[in-house]
């Protein structure tokens, strides 16, 4: 799927600086326009691959672990007294 985005280009001197409003971080520059908006166009990918993959993160975070807990390896010691797992009532 392919999504338009705006860029916001200017001219320092010799060099073209770009932004994109809707994707914060995103910068592009270069000696062209072409180059410029090329920067900014690889700055856009890059920056939305890398909300996606920290949104993929935290939905595995989220997500319960489906197997029962007679399955699920503790990560506390399993020799030594209760008192070793925090919040224990002994």
């Amino acid at each position: 799927m392919q999504k338009d985005f705006a860029a916001i280009v200017k001219r320092d001197a010799r060099w073209y600086v770009a932004h994109c409003p809707e994707v914060p971080g995103a910068n592009g520059q270069g000696e062209t326009r072409e180059k410029c908006l090329a920067n900014l166009q690889e700055a856009i990918t890059l920056m939305l691959e890398y909300n996606r993959d920290r949104v993929n993160q935290t939905d595995r975070a989220a997500t319960p672990d489906p197997r029962p807990d007679s399955t699920r390896k503790s990560t506390y010691p399993t020799t030594g007294t209760a008192a070793a797992a925090p919040n224990a009532v002994v």
